[in-house]
């Protein structure tokens, strides 16, 4: 088994939810081959149900990485209930831009690793978090869907409820949100135990 983590234009001005999973469609086409198990961490989790649609005949399974669990219709926005209200404001006094959270923020607390994600974090345009998912993560035609928790980070607990209520496989890591940094060996043990439960 082989891993890819595609780029994304994810700062490019204007850009929606549904551009960026057309995006992330197309790389995956070109970088793999064969049978795909995507995980699709934190924002990401937006994408995953369009990228199902188009990638049908690929992807086994989708796994909710600490992730948004979108309904169709559903922006990120809506999903973070009165803080993507903040974060709108926030936006509007920067430019149309979401300020990156610190690596703190997110769990990562050794400093040279700190400093070396510091450096990789960008901020993101408002209009990836306007714009609303055009596919249902809970609809029945997708892939088997799994969710892991990340329970150190406050903030996603309704989404791994709605998971856990639509029948979903769950998972659970004590740490924080950028677990798969801070504890990748920890991340691939939980969704292989899983997987491997059915």
């Amino acid at each position: 088994m082989s891993a890819i983590a595609p780029a994304l234009p994810i700062q490019a001005p204007e850009i929606t939810l549904s551009e960026l999973a057309d995006a992330l469609a197309l790389q995956l086409r070109r970088l793999a081959e064969g049978p795909l198990l995507v995980v699709g961490h934190s924002y990401a989790g937006m994408l995953l149900p369009q990228l199902a649609i188009e990638l049908v005949d690929r992807i086994t399974a989708l796994v909710y990485l600490d992730a948004f669990v979108p309904l169709q219709g559903e922006s990120a926005f809506d999903l973070l209930g009165p803080f993507g209200e903040e974060l709108r404001s926030i936006a509007r006094a920067n430019a149309g831009m979401i300020p990156s959270p610190s690596p703190a923020q997110l769990g990562i607390v050794d400093p040279a690793q700190s400093a070396e994600v510091a450096h990789r974090l960008v901020p993101m345009p408002a209009s990836t978090h306007e714009s609303a998912a055009t596919e249902c993560a809970l609809a029945p035609a997708l892939p088997r869907s799994l969710y892991v928790r990340c329970a150190g980070f406050p903030g996603f607990e309704h989404q791994e409820t709605r998971a856990r209520e639509a029948g979903w496989d769950v998972g659970r890591l004590p740490a924080g949100h950028d677990a798969m940094l801070v504890d990748p060996s920890g991340v691939a043990a939980v969704i292989l135990k899983v997987l491997q439960e059915q």
